[in-house]
């Protein structure tokens, strides 16, 4: 594993005549095909030139720092020193597999020192290293003001700290190297030492006053090196507290007293430095509001300037100006946001080691979900961007499941860092999901289709869900009723469609069932009729009317003789048919008026005749004729009015009195 600092300075006089052999910046250097860590060095102001020994001493004091001292004659440093420290530097690590290194142009400092075989540092004295990019040779390669070379050297490493994940946490080391060639070169000394981790407070809304603030959480990974910790809290309006602590974790609580009677929101920022002098910060928001509405999903962020998702800024999503939808199990949560305008669709997922159950508490070291495996996974992306590489930690404050595992309710803050830059994406999701509920199934209207027009495309129907997209998504099967099945899958409520179907003649009663994700199912049955268009029905007779049989008034209720008259068919090109049929009772008299299908041929000569008539001279009836044409005629017939109550029933297939029937 190969370690590297870049530094940014000001400091880059190029100078001419220079042999051509030597010119060799990063930008045009190889990438390196071995792993490598690299760390880098940004001087926020110009560096100085300085005067130190060729051996350089310990660290006399807190802060990460670069000395480097060049021999007259060195082509990397030009025969001249310099130093740069924390207080006019800012330094950084830069990770990667194979070279992810950027290109560092004439204000750029890169040390880059590597164990053999791409493993980790150790506190050792490696000799014999080169900046060949094969091979398993211990690594050095030290470029600066613009220049580099092909490198020979060695290198001390006096301390070194690397996390879980294998990312450096601190290193000390003295080094030594010249261009391949030459007598003269470079030695100095690197003194680097990661800030602390810090995760922000949970997000406030009230009306203001004085009450207690969660500060969130921090980790530092070389604690015994680290402590104690300056905690700084900028509360936004103007005033400040701080206080030391001599343990990582919670931070716990702090007072304070914001206005009432204003809206408005103010946004605190944590900072904690440890002794080294490593700082960082994380910041959250209070709101000051007179509402009582709690949302039941909300997030927010807060961008530090350079930060890669959003570049800087901050912003709140609810679930009234965003649609939040959550999937996942114990052990990871998917949370994805639409919102109404603005950044476009943010994901919002975080992970722990299958077997592992996310519950409240601290989660340190978090790499890229869902990669991660064996540590916690984060990942949060928008504004159309995400990172390769994450490194952060996430803080779960509440944590609640179904009997099926499924996440109810959950809040969470985190702190992201994209490729390892020093600048952070912080915030906290919150969501609860509304109470699961049964979904509503509607049939279709009833269908019809002609033999000749095998297979029909038959609507499904549409479903409703009062819980809306937080029971998504739902399984859809369908039972055709003549032993066959569809299934699929919807992520919204409304229409099902259309799904093709080969039905033999008859009538079927397909069963429509949708289940959630709570696995509460609605179900409706709808109706399909397959015709025959080359059938015909006729027929006359008499049946015996039963006592009851007709609803409509006492009148009608007696027992008679029920007498009708049908003849039916399609004509050349139709799809409903032509009816004539006409049925009288005591105080019942019956005519079919406009047809709506009817369908013979299947089991015995059956047919099954259905369409609007008027009863006693009124309109707004509905009927169903059931006729069987064999040894024993028979028909059943049943009416109902407008409100769809049954007023007439002749009871179960009646054989015929008088008369006959005929289905061909």
């Amino acid at each position: 594993m190969k370690l590297g600092i870049h530094l940014r300075s000001g400091i880059a006089p190029r100078r001419a005549g220079i042999a051509a052999q030597h010119v060799r910046t990063i930008a045009q250097r190889p990438r390196i095909s071995r792993a490598v860590s690299v760390f880098a060095v940004t001087v926020l102001a110009a560096g100085a030139l300085i005067s130190v020994p060729a051996t350089a001493a310990a660290a006399t004091g807190p802060g990460d720092f670069l000395k480097i001292v060049s021999q007259p004659g060195d082509f990397v440093g030009q025969g001249q020193s310099y130093s740069y420290i924390q207080s006019t530097a800012t330094f950084r690590q830069v990770w990667g597999v194979g070279t992810d290194i950027e290109v560092f142009n004439a204000d750029t400092w890169l040390v880059q020192l590597g164990a053999p075989n791409g493993g980790r540092l150790q506190v050792r004295t490696y000799t014999g290293a080169t900046s060949s990019l094969v091979g398993n040779d211990p690594y050095i390669f030290i470029t600066g003001t613009g220049y580099g070379c092909n490198t020979t050297g060695s290198f001390t490493v006096l301390a070194v700290t690397y996390d879980q994940s294998g990312f450096l946490l601190s290193l000390h080391a003295t080094f030594q190297q010249s261009c391949l060639g030459a007598t003269a070169g470079l030695s100095g000394e690197v003194f680097f030492f990661a800030p602390p981790v810090v995760i922000p407070g949970q997000n406030v809304a009230y009306a203001g006053g004085s009450r207690s603030f969660d500060l969130g959480a921090f980790a530092d990974g070389s604690a015994s090196a680290a402590s104690p910790w300056t905690v700084n809290v900028s509360w936004g309006d103007g005033t400040s507290s701080s206080f030391s602590t001599t343990s990582q974790g919670n931070l716990g609580t702090r007072a304070h007293t914001y206005p009432t009677g204003v809206t408005t929101t103010y946004h605190p920022t944590v900072r904690v430095t440890n002794a080294p002098g490593a700082t960082s910060y994380a910041t959250f928001n209070v709101k000051i509001t007179t509402s009582t509405t709690t949302p039941t999903a909300s997030f927010m962020y807060n961008s530090q300037p350079n930060e890669s998702i959003v570049h800087g800024g901050t912003a709140t999503y609810t679930n009234s100006n965003a649609l939040f939808q959550m999937s996942g199990s114990t052990d990871t949560w998917i949370v994805e946001l639409w919102p109404s305008s603005g950044s476009g669709m943010w994901n919002i997922s975080l992970s722990v080691p299958a077997g592992s159950q996310l519950v409240p508490g601290t989660y340190l070291w978090a790499s890229t979900y869902p990669v991660a495996t064996t540590v916690p996974g984060l990942a949060v992306s928008g504004n159309s961007t995400g990172c390769d590489n994450v490194s952060g930690a996430f803080r779960v404050l509440r944590a609640t499941y179904d009997s099926s595992g499924f996440p109810t309710s959950i809040d969470a803050t985190f702190v992201q860092h994209c490729e390892y830059e020093p600048a952070a994406l912080t915030g906290e999701i919150i969501y609860t999901r509304p109470a699961p509920t049964t979904p509503k199934a509607k049939a279709s209207a009833r269908q019809t289709f002609s033999r000749l027009a095998q297979p029909g495309n038959v609507a499904i129907g549409s479903f409703s869900d009062a819980a809306g997209s937080s029971d998504a998504p739902w399984r859809v099967n369908v039972a055709w009723g003549d032993g066959s099945s569809d299934a699929w899958s919807v992520n919204s409520t409304g229409s099902l469609g259309s799904r093709t179907h080969t039905f033999a003649v008859g009538v079927w009663q397909p069963v429509v069932s949708v289940e959630n994700n709570a696995n509460l199912t609605g179900s409706a049955t709808d109706l399909v009729a397959v015709y025959d268009p080359a059938r015909s029905l006729t027929g006359s007779g008499t049946i015996a009317s039963i006592a009851g049989a007709c609803k409509l008034s006492s009148a009608c209720s007696v027992a008679g003789t029920g007498t009708f008259s049908m003849s039916s068919n399609y004509p050349s090109g139709a799809t409903k048919p032509a009816v004539s049929f006409s049925f009288s009772a005591p105080s019942f008299s019956f005519a079919a008026s406009n047809p709506g299908w009817w369908l013979v041929g299947w089991a015995g000569s059956k047919a099954i005749l259905q369409g609007n008539a008027t009863v006693n001279g009124t309109s707004g009836f509905t009927y169903t004729l059931a006729v069987t044409d064999g040894s024993t005629d028979r028909l059943r017939f049943q009416v109902w009015n407008s409100a769809h109550t049954l007023v007439y029933d002749s009871g179960s297939s009646e054989a015929l009195s008088t008369g006959s029937l005929s289905v061909k």
